[in-house]
């Protein structure tokens, strides 16, 4: 019979399984193991304030309850920091990453979904964020640099400036794909009209999906290669409707994250002069050639 064991691969590999469990058993029973999945703790030092983070050794030892009593008092620590209206954005968030780095799994195991989380935390200021209620605005606008080169634009899109209006219909109609992407994850969906060239038909606007901003551009923007886009005032106009549009949703359907959108024919290029104005850098380096 012990010929035909250690002849066979599989029963050897058994054996020395069940002799390395018997051994590390006795071990433990002897001596005791060692705490290797255990971290006591963490500490974010702000300019006022201190994090203390603690893991509770799941032993049961004398200290067990002394452990508990520190964890308890950190986690306070932890929501008051996260609640405090004067702490900032940053240290929030750093507060958050720690956090999770002491819970009970390897460190940055759950890649970017820890990020997430962190951001979340930090931005509603809770430990237990909550994204239940999600919404979607998608702002529609002109661009006058998109017009054609009759009518005082540059031609700098492949499609023509009408295309915008087609994809606005299509979001009312609910045909477009941020419709299906809405519908299919329960997302409210609400597009505004801040700049549409032409008058939007009445029974579109105000529809199920689309409305039209009191603080429309009319007519769209300018063409930006001849003008100023837009004016100062009307800059100061489409941020404030920004902003109102956002607090609307949230007391109408009480949305506790927020996806944001456009449409329009140029956007690539009027966004990408916006990044080179505001970044210093060149044009080539962020459109290529």
């Amino acid at each position: 019979v012990f010929d035909d064991i250690i002849h066979d691969d599989r029963k050897v590999s058994l054996l020395k399984f069940l002799g390395v469990l018997l051994f590390t058993t006795i071990w433990c029973a002897c001596v005791g193991h060692p705490p290797v999945f255990v971290r006591k703790c963490v500490v974010a030092v702000g300019e006022s304030n201190e994090v203390n983070i603690s893991l509770v050794n799941s032993n049961k030892n004398s200290k067990s309850k002394e452990n508990n009593i520190v964890g308890d008092h950190s986690s306070i620590k932890f929501e008051a920091l996260l609640s405090d209206p004067k702490q900032s954005f940053s240290k929030r968030y750093d507060a958050a990453r720690l956090y999770i780095d002491t819970l009970a799994k390897p460190v940055g195991s759950l890649g970017t979904l820890e990020d997430w989380a962190a951001r979340l935390a930090a931005i509603q200021s809770t430990p237990k964020p909550n994204v239940d209620k999600a919404a979607c605005l998608i702002y529609v606008a002109d661009h006058g640099v998109a017009k054609d080169k009759l009518d005082g634009g540059t031609n700098c899109s492949a499609y023509p400036q009408a295309v915008t209006r087609k994809v606005f219909e299509g979001l009312e109609h609910k045909m477009a794909g941020a419709s299906v992407l809405a519908k299919q994850n329960d997302v409210f969906l609400r597009v505004i009209d801040m700049g549409l060239v032409g008058d939007v038909d009445e029974s579109m606007c105000p529809g199920e999906v689309v409305v039209s901003s009191e603080h429309k551009v009319n007519g769209g923007t300018k063409n930006f290669c001849e003008a100023a886009a837009m004016s100062g005032i009307e800059v100061d106009r489409a941020i404030f409707s920004g902003r109102q549009e956002v607090k609307r949703c949230i007391k109408t359907t009480g949305a506790n994250l927020f996806i944001f959108g456009e449409v329009g024919i140029g956007n690539t290029t009027a966004s990408s002069a916006l990044v080179a104005a505001l970044t210093g850098d060149s044009v080539n380096t962020l459109c290529g050639s």
